[in-house]
């Protein structure tokens, strides 16, 4: 009998495979028709994506309960197709179903949330409706602080009201500090600008980079220094002992501009807004792998995307190894899918020490 060469197959391999290639969000008819509709967006096509879109929402829906999580994806597509046709009250329908879900779900303080509710003032202003982007704004103040929070009024109390305990102490100190600030002025109006021409249309990896790129191009172009961070902000995965857990959890980018000498502060491109303590998940904002250039930042993503593809490829060929030649004599072909098996092995280990190597691993 033939002894299995991959009896003990790299951990790896089988983590990356299991945590970066699992099944997509809902599979089936669902799926596709949600690919199609982005595929038509992203060509322009937005009569044939509107069309699409609401097909995949409704296959959605006869899957998950009419709040699940699962939604946000088909409404944040379809509403973004609504804003391309010019149908401003549609998308407004669509988002603020969505944020009733996202509030639901997440928390009403989650920069999801924050979004939302971005795009819906900034429809709402299309609209000329004053009145809801104005409900919407204050909204918006009194959970993040003024959408312009630059402006000194939109600095948080910290001796007065019922926050007083919370808000207390050095960070709220320094925070109010940095807040009146030229620099931290400019990018609140920076990026605010930059919210009001740019929609966020899916929960993903590669969409917000390409949007913190161009937040961190605008604000070095302004003359304040910026860095681009990578992380997670919902879960601290920097506690992970594993390297590859790290890696494989990293699932968001954004911005890190120094308002002054070392102080820095975390801007969200996607939702437009300065990321301030009183967001449950500015922690978060704070912790993850700093890339100084968009150049350095894109090197690593491509390593990663390659790491990830490759040890997918390396765990195809083991798994078909064991199903056709495990247990069983060897054979010339059995012998040259080993070799090119283990090839891809080894690939997928060369990649992973360059991708470490980023990380100063």
């Amino acid at each position: 009998m033939g002894q299995n060469p991959f009896q003990a197959t790299s951990m790896l391999i089988a983590f990356l495979v299991a945590t970066v290639f699992a099944a997509t969000a809902y599979g089936g008819k669902a799926d596709d028709l949600y690919k199609r509709a982005a595929a038509f967006y992203t060509d322009g096509k937005y009569a044939e994506a509107l069309k699409s879109a609401k097909e995949a929402l409704i296959e959605v829906e006869k899957e998950y309960d009419s709040d699940s999580i699962k939604l946000p994806q088909p409404l944040t597509l379809l509403s973004g197709v609504y804003q391309k046709l010019g149908n401003w009250t549609e998308a407004a329908e669509v988002l603020e179903r969505l944020r009733s879900i996202q509030e639901a779900v997440l928390g009403p303080r989650s920069t999801k949330v924050a979004t939302t509710i971005s795009t819906l003032i900034a429809i709402y202003e299309k609209q000329g409706d004053t009145q809801k982007a104005s409900q919407l704004n204050q909204l918006a103040s009194a959970r993040w602080g003024k959408r312009d929070a630059g402006d000194p009024d939109a600095r948080e109390p910290t001796s007065q009201g019922s926050d007083a305990v919370v808000q207390a102490g050095p960070l709220w100190e320094k925070w109010n500090r940095l807040a009146g600030t030229p620099n931290y002025i400019k990018i609140a109006a920076l990026i605010k600008d930059y919210h009001s021409k740019h929609s966020y249309l899916k929960d993903d990896f590669f969409v917000c980079s390409d949007m913190a790129i161009e937040v961190w191009n605008i604000i070095k172009t302004s003359g304040i220094n910026a860095r681009l961070m990578v992380g997670n902000t919902e879960r601290d995965i920097v506690k992970y002992k594993s390297d590859l857990e790290y890696i494989s959890e990293m699932n968001h980018v954004w911005v890190m501009a120094e308002v002054m000498p070392s102080d820095w502060i975390p801007v969200e491109a996607t939702a437009g807004i300065i990321i301030h303590p009183k967001i449950p998940s500015f922690e978060l904002y704070n912790k993850g792998t700093v890339f100084e250039t968009p150049k350095r930042f894109k090197e690593f993503s491509e390593s990663r995307t390659a790491l990830f593809q490759v040890c997918k490829e390396a765990n195809v060929m083991v798994d078909e190894y064991n199903k056709v030649y495990a247990g069983k004599p060897l054979t010339m072909d059995g012998m040259e899918r080993t070799g090119r098996a283990k090839q891809k092995i080894e690939d997928c280990k060369n990649l992973e020490k360059v991708v470490l190597a980023h990380l100063g691993k």
